[in-house]
Parts: structure tokens; C-alpha cells; sequence
């Protein structure tokens, strides 16, 4: 039975994604055209904040800058709009799962990640970190240098085709639009922040360098970065930051690429990679130069095969969305179709009043016009083969025409009959009940064509089964011995004649014609006959 979604906009509300403190994030579904359909990813602003200017501009920050992002590591954003109160921004639905949950997996179960993995996704993220740093501003041409200042394992999605995707420019900021970070605000999850972010000050897009080096340094070594440290201990390790070498936990790591992470995360941000893109280039020459054999491909297929069973859950749960999407709009189709009679009742009823008045006049053409349109509708959207008398009258005809030739094939096999046996017969007692007489013959001339007819053999082989009692006879065929003792499985070729000679110790040979595609013979040597 098809549910009742929520609608915001063009968009269906289907299910909840996630929530966080000032929005909620659904998963929802729009028609962009004739019979073209997509999922989305809907954050909307909760009842709560709907009223709070700042979560408004916060939600409006997101949406101006994600506007502008287009890019293969960022999730792509459509519309940003209100409607009835909320207000909802609509982005790229990602079919796949966040970073955190891959993490996981090789966290809790081994082999952790291998490393080659690892340098991908953070190199994918580099790349989208580095393009919101140097996009600019569509109106001024002026460079944005945004940062995102949330880098996570959760804001970092991974989706089945193998691509990385960044999420979530709800706390990002941008200089290039004169916006400044509080310095007593520090946004951000608390064990993924710089050590300059953590102190309150102004930050740019470096921090998320550093953020960026927490995620890769956790993937390659399968552990948190600060395992067995709370809150209290985060913080006084930020004030003081000293890097955990990866090479005391994960001995496969290079000095190369220990250097690399070093840098990454470094406490002083001048020692730190300047851009995102350096960073980038570094991963992208330790990856070709250590694995010149990756390709993007194979990290699609093992993710796939990691997650084989999140993924059929959510094609399933997709698909049963679809279904029950197109049930409401079959519901919607007919109550149009409802409708469009009734318009066409009342307006033959309105043209044959007799005399009507001025305004009755003008009813009959509103109602002319409305008939006019749905029709024109009708034919131009559902078209004649969705006409629902023509769809019934096929209907139960195909249905009526199975069942028929089921029953003949039934009624033919229990009056042991040929199909077309059965046919000729049946064709016959219908011309008798139509009182057109059936062909007939003269008995005596069927019986002179029966004795006159010769056996003519075919022109290809045909195999006939011989069985004898007592068995093991031997065979012959036109007087030739075969390799053969009954019973036996005899081939007949092209020939005038086919006779067949049976002997067996102690009895009087035996001898037959066979006559054409003559399929089982037995001989019984016990008898006389």
C-alpha cells in the first residue's frame, strides 16, 4: 500500500539520514522530467532553530558556498529554498557510506586498510580540500580560499562506484567573502582539530590540512590517533603537539611516507603543507612511484565486496521507495481521471439546458474549455494504449487465450491424442454442429489405398529398440552379424529393405521385416508363433 510522504518543494521526503544540532538530513526524491527521477540528500533546518537567525545564516553560508564547489571530490549541490517555514538546502545523494564506517571495519578486524587504499581516499579529499581553496567567486572573480573546518571520517563519504566525496560546509568559511572565525569559538570535532583551532584563533585552510593528516595517519596505522586519551588529555597534547611515528606501529610504512603524515600534522603550522595541494602532490608521487599497479578500480570492487551486503540492503530499500512512489502516483493519476469524467458529466448537463441564462452560457464555456484541456492532457500523457477500456478489453483477451490453449493441451494428452490430432477432430465436430459436412471418403477406396501402399523408407537413419526372451541373442541385419546381443538399440539406414535375423542357443532363428521408424520389437522364443 503506497505511504503518504512529506513534500518540501518539488521534493518527497522518504527517510532520515542523520541529524545534528541545528539541521536534520533526509533522504528525498524529485521528478526532473518526463520519466526522469533522482534521490537527493535534503538538510533541513529542525522546527527548533527555524526561528534562530543564526542557524539560518549558518544553513544559508552552507548552501551559498556549496553553490559554488563543483567538483568530483565534493558533493555537488542542486537547491537551496523554503517552503511552509523550513527551510532545506538539497544536495547530491551519495549511494555509499561515510569513511568512519570503513575505518571501522579495518579497525576491528584485520588486516587493516592497506596502505595504498588509504593514500586514494586521502588523496581524493586533498584534491577537493585544494579546489575550494582556489575556486572563486562566479560575480568578482575574486580567489574564496575556503575552509571547511570539519574534516572527519564522517563528513568524508565513500560511495559504491569507489568515489570520495567531502560533505557537510556547515562550519566552513570563506576570507575571500570577509568572513572571520571567532576567537574564543572553536567549532569542529574536538579529536580533528588543529592545534591553532583548538587555541581559538583565527584559522585558514590549513587546519584542514592538519585535520586531513589525523584521517590518513588512523588509516594506515588501523588505530585512533589519540587512543586512550580523553577530552582533557586531547587538548593538553594540542597545546604541546609531538608526532606518534607510524613506523613503531605499522613497520610496512616507509620513512618516505611517515615523513609525508609527519608533515601533514604538524603542531606549527608554518612546518606544516601549505596548501592542499601540496599535500596532494605528495600523496599522488608516493602513490605512483610505491604502486604503479593501483588502479581505482580495484579499490571499487574490494569496497564493494566489503559492504556487498549494506549495498543489496540499500538497492532494496531504494527500489521499494521507487515502488511505492509510483503506487501514490498511480493514486494521483486516477483521481485526475475521477475528476476529468466528472468535468465531462457536468458539462453535458450544462449544454443541454434548455434556454439557459447569460451566466449559464458562460458556465458551458468554462466547462467546454476545462473538457477541452484534460482531453488534450489525456491524449498527450497517457496516450491511446493506456486508454483503461482498450487495457481491459487486452487484458482479459491474453488471458482468456492462455487458459483456452492450456485446457486443449489437457483435453488432447487425456484422449491420447496428437495436438494436432486433436485439432483436426475438434475442427470436424465443429463443422458438424455448424451443419457443414466434414470431408468424407468411400470405405472401399481407403481400403484398396491401405493394401496398394508400399514402405517407403526415409532418407535418414532411424534407430529401433529390440528385446528378446530369453535376452542376449545375437542380430542380424540383411544377413550381416552385428556387434550386438539383445536387448539393443539397432540403427536402420536408407534401404529397400530392413530385415532383421535373430538367433539364440536352443531356438529356431527368427526373422522380421521392419517396417519404417518402427520404434520397439520383441520376440519371445518360447513361443511357437
Amino acid at each position: 500500500m503506497a505511504k503518504n510522504y512529506r513534500h518540501v518543494g518539488k521534493y518527497i521526503l522518504l527517510e532520515r539520514l542523520g541529524a545534528g544540532g541545528s539541521g536534520e538530513v533526509y533522504l528525498s526524491y524529485a521528478q526532473m522530467g518526463p520519466k526522469l527521477y533522482q534521490f537527493f540528500a535534503i538538510k533541513l533546518l529542525i522546527a527548533e532553530q527555524t526561528s534562530n537567525p543564526k542557524a539560518l545564516k549558518m544553513l544559508q553560508r552552507e548552501a551559498s558556498l556549496a553553490n559554488v564547489l563543483k567538483h568530483n571530490s565534493i558533493v555537488s549541490l542542486y537547491e537551496c529554498g523554503q517552503e511552509d517555514g523550513s527551510f532545506f538546502v538539497a544536495m547530491d545523494y551519495v549511494n555509499g557510506l561515510p569513511l568512519s564506517r570503513l575505518m571501522h571495519h579495518h579497525m576491528t578486524r584485520k588486516p587493516i586498510l592497506r596502505i595504498e587504499y588509504a593514500l586514494y581516499i586521502a588523496r581524493a579529499v586533498a584534491a577537493g580540500l585544494e579546489y575550494a581553496r582556489t575556486c572563486k567567486d562566479p560575480e568578482t572573480g575574486k580567489e574564496l580560499s575556503i575552509a571547511h573546518r570539519d574534516i572527519s571520517p564522517q563528513n568524508i563519504m565513500v560511495n559504491f562506484e569507489g568515489e570520495v566525496k567531502i560533505i557537510d560546509f556547515g562550519l566552513a568559511r570563506s576570507s575571500g567573502l570577509g568572513d572571520k572565525t571567532q576567537s574564543d569559538q572553536v567549532m569542529g570535532k574536538l579529536k580533528y582539530i588543529s592545534p591553532e583551532h583548538a587555541g581559538g584563533v583565527s584559522v585558514d585552510h590549513r587546519t584542514d590540512i592538519f585535520s586531513l593528516g589525523v584521517v590518513l595517519w588512523e588509516m594506515l596505522a588501523g588505530r585512533r590517533f589519540y587512543s586512550d586519551m580523553d577530552d582533557a588529555q586531547v587538548i593538553a597534547w594540542l597545546n604541546d603537539p609531538q608526532y606518534k611515528s607510524l613506523r613503531k606501529i605499522v613497520p610496512a610504512v616507509t620513512p618516505e611516507l611517515d615523513e609525508i603524515v609527519k608533515k601533514a600534522v604538524a603542531g606549527d603550522i608554518e612546518q606544516r603543507y601549505q596548501t592542499a595541494g601540496a599535500l596532494h602532490d605528495a600523496l599522488n608521487r608516493y602513490l605512483n612511484k610505491n604502486y604503479p599497479d593501483f588502479s581505482p578500480s580495484e579499490f571499487r570492487q574490494v569496497f564493494r565486496d566489503t559492504f556487498i551486503q549494506d549495498m543489496k540492503d540499500r538497492e532494496k530499500m531504494l527500489s521499494e521507495f521507487l515502488i511505492d512512489l509510483e503506487g501514490n502516483q498511480k493514486k494521483h493519476e486516477k483521481t485526475f481521471d475521477e475528476y476529468a469524467d466528472m468535468v465531462d458529466r457536468i458539462g453535458v448537463v450544462a449544454e443541454t439546458v434548455q434556454n439557459p441564462k447569460a451566466n449559464d452560457e458562460k458556465a458551458v464555456e468554462r466547462f467546454r474549455a476545462a473538457r477541452t484541456a484534460i482531453t488534450e492532457r489525456k491524449k498527450r500523457v497517457r496516450g491511446m494504449w493506456r486508454h483503461y477500456e482498450l487495457k481491459q478489453t487486452i487484458s482479459y483477451a491474453w488471458k482468456f487465450m492462455v487458459a483456452f490453449l492450456v485446457l486443449t493441451l489437457i483435453w488432447s494428452k487425456v484422449t491420447n491424442q496428437t495436438y494436432k490430432q486433436f485439432w483436426h477432430s475438434s475442427w470436424s465436430a465443429v463443422r458438424r454442429v455448424a451443419g457443414l459436412n466434414p470431408e468424407t471418403r468411400d470405405l472401399a477406396s481407403l481400403k484398396a489405398e491401405v493394401d496398394g501402399a508400399k514402405y517407403k523408407y526415409p532418407e535418414k537413419p532411424f534407430t529401433v529398440q529390440i528385446r528378446t526372451r530369453p535376452t542376449g541373442a545375437r542380430i542380424y541385419q540383411n544377413g550381416k552379424l552385428l556387434n550386438l546381443k539383445t536387448p539393443a538399440l539397432v540403427r536402420v539406414s536408407d534401404a529397400e529393405s530392413a530385415k532383421i535375423t535373430l538367433e539364440s542357443k536352443g531356438f529356431a532363428a527368427k526373422s522380421v521385416l521392419i517396417k519404417p521408424f518402427e520404434e520397439d520389437l520383441f520376440f519371445d522364443f518360447h513361443s511357437s508363433k
